[in-house]
Formats: structure tokens, C-alpha cells, sequence
């Protein structure tokens, strides 16, 4: 099975966990590794990745003083193997 990548970028939200998904035809055998880079982060943000799988994740970003939501363009890369 071929190792692959899939990249792209979101903006987060203030609300709620944005999801992402790897786009039609891009579905991986099993969930893969997903990579997050923030633009313009500072030093008390962070994200989280929660409900990885084979199509896709959903991510936030938190500042980690007070722990309210943050709006954030993300770039993301997801690599794993095969196409399911």
C-alpha cells in the first residue's frame, strides 16, 4: 500500500469544533496521522484534533488562559496508507 499525504488549511471557530474532511476520493485505509501548523500563534494558544479517521478529523483552537475558543487559520497535513 502506498504511503501518501493530503494538505490544506481551515479557520477555526469561535463556537464550535470545525471538522475537516480529505475531500472525495482522498479517504484513507485507516485514520492517519494528521499534522497542524498555526499562522500568527501565540504562546498560550493550542489546538486540539479530536474524532480522527479514515475521511477526515475535527479541530480547535484554544487560548490556554481562560480557555475560550480562538479563530485561527490552521494548515493541516494528514499522511498515512492506501486509498479505503
Amino acid at each position: 500500500m502506498p504511503r501518501r499525504s493530503v494538505t490544506g488549511s481551515v479557520t477555526t471557530s469561535t463556537s464550535a469544533d470545525v471538522s475537516v474532511a480529505y475531500g472525495t476520493g482522498n479517504k484513507f485505509y485507516v485514520a492517519p496521522s494528521v499534522g497542524v501548523v498555526m499562522q500568527a500563534q501565540a504562546s498560550s494558544e493550542n489546538y486540539v484534533i479530536t474524532n480522527p479517521s479514515a475521511t477526515g478529523f475535527d479541530v480547535s483552537v484554544y487560548n490556554s488562559v481562560g480557555g475560550a475558543r480562538v479563530q485561527k487559520t490552521i494548515t493541516w497535513t494528514a499522511t498515512g496508507y492506501g486509498i479505503g
